[in-house]
């Protein structure tokens, strides 16, 4: 079925959710849904990366995110990011994807980036998370994730055919970020949906270039490095029922994931 994807590669103010979300319903008021349509975020776009404030954001996420469920019933939308969510005294660093029919689907951050101290203030997540809906099986993922391609292939072998990903991807790595997007959706046999921010905190500048790739690796859509921006795209994500069928990677991939092939390491 094909589907409306809007990416908002937005520049956070730091520690001011307020602030963010006033921007954030701009957005949201300026869509016009015509079919199905997903409006992804970047990570922790609420507050930036304000991890010293946890215990104050996460509060402050909590009531985004009721706003944000209004939102999406109101505009018959779905819309995806990553929150600072809490579960007795520990904090994860949360991708929630919230439905037009009151659905709420969360997966908590599995690789965290300690170059940033980010294993400092969360505790990683235990499972992968796909989401069924009736216009594609959605991997989740945030941002460092993107350097682990078990993660992907195990959401591609339960079904998933299109990625969304939310990112605060530093750019001085962009050029790892532009490699890995096409390679994970050539892997995949995916859509890859990745929205990253822009601008940046007193440590990092964040490198935009969000972009929509399809399953052969080609880029629909990409964005600049630097500058604000919301973009729609149409895609069809039934072209991967096709695709791997003629191509049958995926399954051969199974093949050599059930059997046992010793390395050998000469000298």
């Amino acid at each position: 079925m094909k589907t409306e994807i809007t990416v908002a590669q937005i520049q956070s103010a730091f520690g001011q959710p307020a602030r963010n979300l006033d921007k954030v319903l701009q957005v949201i008021a300026a869509l016009n849904p015509i079919q199905e349509h997903v409006l992804l975020l970047p990570e922790l776009w609420t507050s930036g990366f304000d991890l010293n404030q946890c215990d104050m954001h996460v509060h402050a996420d909590r009531e985004i995110l009721i706003e944000l469920a209004l939102q999406a019933a109101q505009k018959k939308i779905w819309i995806a990011g990553s929150y600072i969510t809490q579960e007795n005294s520990a904090y994860y660093n949360t991708f929630v994807l919230l439905g037009p029919a009151g659905e709420k689907f969360v997966y908590r951050k599995i690789h965290l980036i300690r170059l940033m101290n980010e294993h400092h203030w969360f505790q990683p997540g235990d499972s992968y998370t796909g989401v069924q809906t009736h216009f594609a099986a959605l991997g989740l993922s945030v941002c460092y994730d993107l350097r682990f391609p078990a993660l992907f292939q195990s959401l591609a072998h339960a079904g998933c055919n299109v990625f969304l990903m939310p990112a605060a991807w530093p750019i001085t790595r962009i050029n790892h970020w532009n490699l890995l997007l096409p390679a994970r959706a050539i892997e995949n046999q995916s859509f890859f949906i990745a929205c990253n921010a822009v601008g940046g905190t007193h440590r990092e500048t964040f490198g935009g270039s969000s972009a929509i790739i399809n399953p052969w690796g080609e880029v629909l859509f990409q964005a600049n490095q630097t500058d604000e921006l919301v973009q729609t795209i149409l895609i069809d994500p039934d072209e991967t029922i096709a695709m791997r069928s003629n191509f049958p990677v995926l399954s051969e991939q199974m093949e050599d994931q059930n059997r046992l092939i010793p390395v050998q390491m000469l000298h």
